[in-house]
């Protein structure tokens, strides 16, 4: 059932996609990303995606759960990227200036829908899969579309 069910998801959400043409693909990796360039900055600070981590970043201490994190500020309570769940990629059409006040950074899951504020805008993220035998060598395979304001 649960495989039927997001096989589903997958072909709405692709009908979904193909409503906007300015949807683009990337692969996460531990070397960052910057989503408005479309590439990883060979310094890790100047990408919207510093890194991917195997624990949370907004918490005081290194507690490893088994769930892996976008870092995407020094580590710190806020790290502006805000879970949607499993939502219509174009349901969202603009981001509420409220959505990152005091946010905890949540797990990345498949099939969620994120918005993550970037250091030139805004994203809207839907993760597609991983990938990898561990952290390093672990791809976050993600299609996204980048706003240099609030509206998508």
């Amino acid at each position: 059932m649960g495989k039927f069910y997001h096989s589903i998801l997958f072909i709405f959400f692709l009908y979904s996609c193909s409503l906007s043409p300015s949807l683009e693909k990337a692969t996460i990796t531990y070397l960052g990303f910057d989503f408005s360039k479309k590439i990883i900055n060979a310094e890790p600070s100047l990408n919207d995606i510093i890194t991917i981590l195997d624990y949370n970043p907004s918490l005081q201490t290194i507690q490893r759960d088994g769930n892996i994190y976008f870092l995407t500020t020094g580590i710190s309570k806020n790290q502006y990227i805000t879970d949607l769940g499993e939502i219509p990629f174009n349901f969202i059409d603009r981001v509420s200036s409220t959505l990152f006040y005091d946010s905890i950074s949540p797990p990345i899951i498949a099939g969620h829908i994120y918005i993550i504020k970037c250091k030139d805008g805004f994203v809207k993220v839907f993760i597609h899969s991983f990938g990898g035998e561990n952290l390093l060598q672990l791809k976050v395979n993600l299609i996204y579309e980048f706003s240099e304001d609030s509206v998508f």
